[in-house]
């Protein structure tokens, strides 16, 4: 029985994660056009910085009025000042899109994966 419960154990170390692969392109009269892709664990936060533009991004699944996706959620920074918090439900591998204050674009799309 001793050796079930290690053998077990040992093997729970080795699970995957759940996490998503987020590819985003960011552009607008406000931030450095950066484009690019990041993985993430759920519901744990990325960075990427470039050219003074930062984008901290975190994913969980989600839902609004019913419909389930994955929720992304962004921290648009620029030179340290916070520019834009917006969230978006995507569905996997679909593109979305959206504006802020006509001086950003932020497109996404996401894939559930394995960490």
């Amino acid at each position: 029985m001793k050796f079930l419960f290690g053998l077990l154990f040992s093997f729970s170390a080795f699970a995957a994660v759940p996490g998503y692969e987020i590819a985003f392109e960011i552009e607008g009269k406000a931030v450095t056009k950066t484009a690019g892709k990041i993985r993430i664990k759920e519901g744990e936060t990325g960075a990427i910085s470039y050219k003074g533009t930062e984008l901290q991004v975190t994913s969980k699944e989600g839902e609004v009025q019913g419909h389930k996706g994955i929720m992304v959620g962004f921290v648009v920074k620029q030179k340290k000042d916070v520019i834009s918090t917006p969230q978006l439900l995507v569905d996997e591998k679909e593109e979305a899109q959206i504006s802020i204050d006509d001086a950003i674009s932020l497109k996404v799309s996401a894939t559930r994966i394995s960490l």
